[in-house]
């Protein structure tokens, strides 16, 4: 009885090692359905200054946008995963509004120029805790980097003098260490539902913040090697610096894509 319960366990194991590819790669397009920014700027005389890039500035919520990701997997229960898309966001916008910004006053009647463009590497590596003939359970952790340009361009006032046409670009690179959790669940030998969940969260002297990212999918196998599949992203983004002055960054994105995939 021993020893049949040992084959069994094996012969679950050997399954259980067969589940997954070595190599994946999905390439799609990410349609951005929604993008709502908020940006505001603090100090002791200038109180509660905040921009919506979308309500005040008429920044378009919807884009479209190339994304790219897949992982390979070292054996059985270790992989990198990999992923890169961008959003590009710019609008043109007369204010009905006087706008105050980082020590500046845009006034009523301004055409302001803005820009918010994102680009998106992820690299993570997963752990494969736990398998069986229908499911695989993982951890992961790694580094998101975000590399963020945002700016505005108008007439504005600085210390009771008109200005015509202020620069006001900030461009950064932001890698944040996250934590995940992975399932992959598989209908059948060609149909899976796989989710993914990051979270990063920090709060070190003058820094602080936090990152959410869900990703939900669903693949076919149409091919050996091929497959085609949908699903739907949302992140949340909440950054603050203080050095001073209170920089804030508050972000909601979600979207849907389709993609192709190739595995071997």
């Amino acid at each position: 009885m021993k020893k049949i319960i040992l084959l069994l366990g094996l012969a679950g194991l050997i399954h259980a090692q067969e589940f997954g590819d070595t190599f994946k790669l999905r390439a799609g397009g990410y349609l951005v359905s929604q993008n709502e920014t908020t940006l505001s700027a603090t100090t002791e005389a200038l109180v509660g200054a905040k921009i919506n890039l979308q309500d005040d500035l008429g920044m378009d919520t919807t884009t479209n946008t190339f994304r790219l990701d897949g992982h390979y997997r070292f054996n059985d229960f270790h992989k990198i995963e990999f992923a890169y898309y961008r959003i590009h966001n710019d609008s043109t916008n007369t204010i009905d509004e006087d706008i105050e910004w980082d020590g500046k006053v845009y006034q009523t009647g301004s055409t302001i120029s803005s820009l918010l463009n994102m680009d998106i590497y992820k690299v993570n590596y997963a752990y494969s805790f736990y398998h069986s003939n229908e499911v695989e359970l993982a951890l992961a952790a790694g580094l998101h980097m975000m590399d963020i340009e945002t700016g505005l361009k108008g007439d504005a006032t600085i210390d009771g003098s008109p200005v015509t046409y202020v620069d006001g670009d900030v461009d950064f690179l932001a890698p944040l260490p996250v934590i995940g959790f992975r399932v992959d669940y598989a209908v059948n030998p060609r149909f899976h539902i796989a989710g993914a969940i990051d979270y990063f969260g920090i709060s070190i002297d003058q820094y602080s913040g936090s990152f959410v990212d869900l990703l939900i999918t669903a693949e076919y196998q149409a091919f050996d090697n091929f497959g085609i599949g949908a699903g739907l992203n949302v992140t949340n983004l909440y950054a603050k610096v203080d050095d001073g002055t209170e920089y804030e960054v508050n972000q909601d994105i979600s979207g849907f894509l389709v993609y192709l995939s190739y595995n071997y």
